[in-house]
């Protein structure tokens, strides 16, 4: 029992030992984790109304950037979205609440339409007819083809496997 012990203890010990080290928070405002902030804030920001280069859906500059204290700034482009988003970091990195479009928005369709974003819920709406991003618009029939052919596939790996025994 204790030759048991004595084999798995380091791996305990290195096992708490990644929690620990792993815990700890960083107030690091160097310029390359603004760039990553400012740059994951706005791939989430344009994913969630599926516009961009990986959307459905292209955004119509200019538009303004609500932030997490309330203050706002206007940006023509993805470039100066994100010049904005990462100086509003440097004046507020303890903030948790991440930079969003300020309703109301336009996008553009890929027919040409242009479509206002007045609301949350059509922010929303819109998302979904995107689908996930970089795959385009969701098509229900494609979805009960894989699962079809998956049950099949199963089936049919079942039946293969209940006859050889």
């Amino acid at each position: 029992m204790k030759t048991n012990l004595f084999k798995i203890a380091p791996f305990l010990i290195l096992f708490a030992g990644l929690f620990i080290t792993s815990c700890t928070e960083s107030d690091d405002t160097s310029s390359a984790s603004l760039d990553e902030y400012a740059e994951e804030t706005v791939l989430r920001t344009i994913d969630s109304v599926g516009v961009g280069r990986k959307g459905c859906f292209e955004l119509v500059f200019p538009v303004t950037v609500v932030f997490g204290d309330s203050s706002t700034a206007t940006a023509d482009s993805y470039e100066a979205m994100k010049d904005a988003i990462k100086a509003w970091r440097e004046k507020n990195p303890d903030s948790r609440i991440r930079p969003k479009i300020a309703l109301p928005f336009q996008v553009v369709k890929p027919d040409g339409e242009y479509v206002n974003v007045t609301t949350d819920a059509e922010a929303k709406a819109l998302k979904a007819m995107c689908g996930r991003p970089g795959h385009g618009q969701k098509d229900p029939k494609v979805i009960t083809k894989c699962v079809l052919s998956l049950y099949s596939l199963s089936l049919f790996c079942f039946l293969m496997v209940k006859n050889l025994h």
